[in-house]
Formats: C-alpha cells, sequence, structure tokens
C-alpha cells in the first residue's frame, strides 16, 4: 500500500523535477524571464523562453550540452541572428536574436552573404562540420530582430516541434504561484439566461481565491479566465503551465503547454477569447482545436440540471497552484442582484447602430437574438481624411468586425475597389496604417485577405524613406579588444544610419551601400529602424565616402551621401 501511495505521488509531480538540470544558455547569475513557453503572440505561439539579460547585450551564450551546430541564419526579423545546436539526443537547442556569432562560424556567414549579395542568409551543417562541447561560447546575447536585449531559448525534439524547456532540465527558483484575476461566463444559445439575464457575467480581483459564490443558469454556457504566471521578482506576465476545470470532482477539460508542432499555430485563434481590452483563455475544447495536451469537451453546452461544484485550477511548470471554486445551479433561471458575479457585455458593437455581437450570439438594434457567424463581418465605414501619414487613399474604407473569430484561415475580403497602379491594403492600427498587403485583383473584383478585426483601406504610397544622421560627417573609431574567448570584434565601430519608411514599408532588398564606391553587406536592424553598417578591418585610416540607397515596397527611393572619418586614436566599447 506505502509504495502504491508512492507512485502515484510521484506521478503527480511536474514532469521537470526528473529531467537532469542541464548547464544554463546564458553566463548570468541571475535566471529571469520575460516570457515563457506558448505564451499569447498575435497569430502564433511563443516556442521558447526569453532570458533576461540585465537590460545589456554581449552576454555569453552558452553551449547546454556537447553536439553540433546544425543551422545558422541572419535576418532582419523574426529570430534575427540564430543558430542551431543539435545533439545526439535528437534535440535541437535555438539561440536567437545574438549580436555576434563566434569566431568560428564567421567564415561560412561571411561566404554565404558574399555569394547571395545579402545580409539574409540560412545555412545548413553536417554533423562534423562544427562540433560544440558541453560549455563553449557561441555567440554573444543580443536584440537582433527584436525590441529589446534578451536571448530567445528554444527545445525542439526530432520532429522540431518545440518544447517546453521548463520540463526538459532549465529550472527557475519560483515559488510564486499563478494569479486568477478574472473568470467569465457566457451565455451560448438564445435562450441560456445567467442569474436570471442573457447578459455574460463576470468576477474580477487583483488574485481571486477560494469560493467565488454562486451562479444560476439556464441553457448552454462557456466559461472563460484570465490567468497570470510571474516567476519571479521581475514579475513579467507569463502563461501557466496547466488548467484545468474540474465538474463535481471530475476533470472535464485540461491544458497542458508541454509541446506543439508549428503546423499548430492556427490553433491558438481557439484558445483565447480575444476582444478589444479582454483576452481570456477558453475552458473548454472547441471541435476544431487539434491542439496537443488538450483534453475535454464543450463540458459547460449541456450541464444536467441541478446543484454542481466547479474548481479552476492552474499550476505553474514548477507546481505552484492556485484554485477558485463555485457553485452552479443549472436549469435554474433566478435572478440573484446580490451575486458576485457583474453584468458583463462581452459584446462588441456593430457600426450604424445595427447591435452587437458576443462570441455565440447576434444581437439586433432591438435585442433581438441569432446565432453569431462565424468569421468577420464586413461594413462600409468612412474616413474624413483623404490624406494622411504620407498616404492617399483610392479606396474607401472597410470595417470588419467580429466577437471572436472561429476560422483558422484568414478571411477572403471582397471589395467594390478599383485600385490605381501602386495601390496596397493597410488597416489602422494603433492610430496608426500599417502596410498589410498588396490586393488581389482579377476580372471578378478585388480582393484581399484579413487575419483580424478593424479598419482597412487601399492607400497609394507617394513619400519616399527617411534616411539619415545628424551630421553630414561620421568619426569611426576603433573598438575596443573582446576579451571574451573565442569572439572577436571588427577593427572598426558601427556606422548607424537612421533608416524608416511609416507607408508601406522598407524593401529590404533595395537596400544597397557604398564604401568607396565598393559595395558592402548591412545589417538592416528595423525594430530600431536603423541601418548596422561595419566598415571593412582594412580600411585605411583618413577620410572615406559612404553612399546609402534605399526603396519603400512601392518604389519610392532616397539616397545619401556621407564623408566617413576613421581615426585609429581613439578607442570605443
Amino acid at each position: 500500500m506505502l509504495f502504491t501511495l508512492l507512485v502515484i505521488f510521484l506521478c503527480t509531480l511536474p514532469t521537470q523535477l526528473f529531467a537532469a538540470e542541464k548547464i544554463w544558455p546564458l553566463d548570468l547569475s541571475t535566471r529571469y524571464l520575460t516570457s515563457n513557453f506558448m505564451e499569447f503572440r498575435e497569430g502564433r505561439f511563443h516556442a521558447g523562453l526569453d532570458l533576461k539579460t540585465d537590460s545589456q547585450t554581449g552576454v555569453p551564450v552558452i553551449a547546454v550540452e556537447s553536439g553540433w551546430i546544425s543551422r545558422l541564419k541572419t535576418t532582419h526579423n523574426g529570430y534575427g541572428k540564430v543558430l542551431y545546436l543539435t545533439t545526439e539526443s535528437g534535440e535541437t537547442y535555438v539561440y536567437a536574436h545574438l549580436e555576434r556569432i563566434a569566431d568560428r562560424f564567421q567564415p561560412a556567414i561571411i561566404s554565404a552573404r558574399s555569394k547571395a549579395n545579402s545580409y539574409t542568409v540560412s545555412l545548413r551543417f553536417a554533423r562534423d562540420r562544427f562540433p560544440v562541447k558541453a560549455g563553449d561560447i557561441l555567440a554573444l546575447s543580443g536584440q537582433s530582430g527584436t525590441n529589446g536585449p534578451h536571448l530567445h531559448f528554444e527545445v525542439r525534439n526530432k520532429s522540431q516541434h518545440p518544447l517546453n524547456p521548463q520540463l526538459q532540465g532549465f529550472k527557475l527558483n519560483d515559488n510564486i504561484a499563478p494569479l486568477i484575476t478574472s473568470v467569465t461566463v457566457i451565455p451560448t444559445t438564445a435562450e441560456s439566461t445567467i442569474n436570471g439575464k442573457s447578459w455574460a457575467r463576470s468576477i474580477s480581483g487583483n488574485s481571486l481565491n477560494g469560493d467565488l459564490g454562486d451562479l444560476y443558469i439556464s441553457g448552454g454556457v462557456a466559461f472563460t479566465a484570465k490567468i497570470i504566471e510571474k516567476s519571479d521578482i521581475k514579475a513579467h506576465l507569463l502563461e501557466p503551465y496547466r488548467i484545468e476545470m474540474r465538474l463535481d470532482g471530475k476533470i472535464v477539460y485540461q491544458a497542458e503547454n508541454r509541446e506543439f508542432s508549428f503546423d499548430d499555430m492556427p490553433y491558438m485563434k481557439l484558445e483565447w477569447l480575444n476582444q478589444p481590452g479582454k483576452r481570456e483563455r477558453w475552458l473548454f475544447k472547441r471541435s476544431l482545436n487539434q491542439l496537443g495536451g488538450r483534453e475535454g469537451s464543450f463540458w459547460s453546452e449541456n450541464i444536467v440540471p441541478g446543484e454542481h461544484q466547479l474548481e479552476l485550477v492552474t499550476t505553474d511548470a514548477t507546481g505552484n497552484s492556485t484554485a477558485v471554486n463555485w457553485t452552479v445551479y443549472s436549469g435554474k433561471s433566478e435572478v440573484d442582484e446580490t451575486s458576485k458575479w457583474q453584468i458583463d457585455s462581452v459584446r462588441v458593437e456593430l457600426p450604424q447602430n445595427l447591435g452587437q455581437l458576443s462570441p455565440f450570439l447576434t444581437y439586433n438594434s432591438k435585442g433581438q437574438i441569432a446565432l453569431a457567424p462565424q468569421n468577420m463581418l464586413v461594413f462600409p465605414d468612412s474616413l474624413s481624411e483623404k490624406h494622411t501619414q504620407g498616404l492617399t487613399m483610392v479606396g474607401n474604407p472597410l470595417l470588419l468586425v467580429s466577437a471572436d473569430p472561429k476560422e483558422l484561415k484568414p478571411q477572403l475580403v471582397s471589395t467594390s475597389w478599383d485600385p490605381a497602379a501602386g495601390a496596397a491594403v493597410y488597416r489602422l492600427d494603433k492610430d496608426k496604417w500599417s502596410f498589410v498587403s498588396e490586393p488581389n485583383v482579377s476580372s471578378s473584383g478585388t480582393t484581399f485577405f484579413a487575419t483580424k478585426p478593424g479598419k482597412y483601406a487601399l492607400f497609394i504610397d507617394n513619400s519616399a524613406p527617411e534616411i539619415g544622421t545628424d551630421s553630414a560627417n561620421i568619426q569611426v573609431k576603433p573598438r575596443m579588444v573582446s576579451t571574451i574567448n573565442g569572439i572577436t570584434f571588427p577593427k572598426w565601430g558601427e556606422i548607424i544610419i537612421l533608416m524608416s519608411d511609416s507607408e508601406s514599408g522598407i524593401d529590404m532588398g533595395s537596400i544597397e551601400v557604398k564604401l568607396d564606391g565598393s559595395n558592402l553587406i548591412v545589417e538592416p536592424d528595423m525594430p530600431r529602424k536603423r541601418l548596422l553598417i561595419t566598415i571593412p578591418d582594412a580600411t585605411a585610416v583618413g577620410d572615406h565616402t559612404l553612399d546609402v540607397a534605399v526603396s519603400d515596397n512601392s518604389g519610392n527611393s532616397t539616397t545619401k551621401t556621407w564623408k566617413i572619418i576613421t581615426n585609429s586614436l581613439v578607442e570605443v566599447d
């Protein structure tokens, strides 16, 4: 009997307790996260851990196991500069947003860029090309392709599926339980009521715990919750490892963030209720959701009449848990004015006072109810300014509205637009028009694909990119010598040229930089709207000419020339 109880106890512990602890991928005494595994991203899951680097670049990045470098990429966006370390176990470790890759890999990078005449290269290597030992310095951490200094770190299996690194031996000293800050219940049918009314209800607080009170429901409902994980004193908002819903003690829904395939990205739409000002996790498994680690059904669509106990339990990857519970009286439509659960519309307004959308129902202006559409509704819209942000509008705006997009693929939107040459589709995002795509034009009309609700319009971009620095002359000085084993810096310090285009965006393939008439391959650092230019080590002390030319995605171009003065007498960091 004692042995049986011990086995049961061990089986309930998080998997990571059994994984051998591995070398930490950063040469730092602290272990803080800014993001963790399977966090929400617009259109995708976060595939690893984002490790803080004390708000600085240049921290040594370490091989966590022996193996070989199987892949290397440099690009202006996404992972930026990235290394892939493959091991005998079949796992691959991904190190992204690097600043400087170790010397031994530099000849391969330089050769590939020279052949492609491009900063962007993607290389794959045989296992005997670049063997590494556990503890080797592979690179320096940076911020390439992203908004701030950190190391993005992934663990992938033999199928290249991302795995939760916290379950694979990369431990954190986390004794902070997840927070449940909101629970919402939403009617799913025209006949559904919650505490006697057809409105959704929610209960919220900084940290919900224990008994949340009573709910009287009639008809089908759906539950959501806002859950926040914090792993350290830095208190970045993360995702919990496990969510469980229990009905009368039985698990009716469970979500565990262990592993996913990159082919699973569309399913993330089915994980969250995502509306302006409200993003919460669904507490049931939606029918189209084939994401691994999800078990259950739409259990709350038909709860048997009577009194029931519901419990929500959430757990992080080190075993810290939080639970809340509440009582549901199913089949009753009693009005409870003293309830802790307050009315929460969970509805999106339709234009022109046409009504409202909830995730499951449409309400017309008279309050009459019908089933909600499966994806986005399209309405004609208006814009007072025909010229804005350097753009000229040539196709009247359209407003796409949804309370909860359910289609996994982008929606094809048909329009009455008659596009002029060079016109492109833009979306209004936080008071700024952002380039979406060129429209699809055929004999049957003009269409485009939309991935999310919002205001869309057709514009022509006639504004050229902006490039420049504050001075016509640029001083370039030698860099300090690196003291990190296997890392050598270029002789000359970086030249930083500001570069931006707030309309159609920079055409990366158009960037052309010349030093004294010879082509240079340079690094576009678009999160900071700049070019990073490293001149050859052999460049002589004295005066030189730097020419920069760039175009945007609409073909507008800008060129500029600077005098470069190299000075061997002053060192810089």
